[in-house]
């Protein structure tokens, strides 16, 4: 009598996400461009603020990359347009995140008299573009492990960490729908 034994499995092969880019203290710098809307300035003293609570040490924004830096790229500025983005091309509230030469860029449609530095003061405009502000808030929270459970300190969790890994992407992140 012949016996066969049938093992039934399933086989997932995962491949590590290829590593891009490590951010670490020091070696980082947040670059806005010098004709960036008011969302875009926004978004970047955000990620400075964040990335050097999370790194532990002053993360600077900058309007020119520094050599041999980590760059982290705000907003539809020049260098972003010289990467060969197009903003006009993303839905309203959709934001491009990605992993080019060593640099990352995060950015999306603007609205270019939208300040988001109002929220404080209750002047909020709903129907306002400020899709690199969104941007910015997913990397953190994707890649640096910040949490923004609600507004302010108590709602808001931030970890720290010696390096932050960005893997090699390009990911255009849109709202499942235009009306909300």
């Amino acid at each position: 009598v012949m016996r066969m034994k049938l093992i039934a499995g399933l086989c997932v092969l995962a491949s590590a996400p290829v590593l891009a880019v490590t951010l670490t203290s020091g070696d980082v710098e947040v670059v806005v461009d010098r004709e960036a809307t008011p969302t875009a300035r926004y978004a970047g003293r955000e990620a400075t603020n964040f990335l050097s609570q999370v790194l532990g040490t002053a993360v600077p924004v900058v309007a020119e990359p520094t050599a041999g830096k980590a760059h982290l790229f705000v907003g539809d500025g020049a260098a972003a347009r010289a990467a060969g983005f197009d903003v006009s091309t993303l839905k309203r509230d959709a934001f491009h995140t990605r992993v080019k030469g060593g640099d990352i860029y995060l950015l999306g449609r603007d609205d270019p008299k939208e300040d988001p530095q109002t929220f404080a003061d209750g002047n909020l405009r709903f129907f306002a573009e400020r899709a690199t502000l969104f941007a910015v808030y997913d990397f953190l929270e994707r890649y640096a492990g910040c949490r923004f459970f609600f507004p302010g300190e108590i709602g808001t969790v931030v970890p720290r960490k010696a390096k932050i890994d960005v893997p090699d992407c390009d990911r255009v992140t849109a709202p499942d729908s235009d009306e909300r």
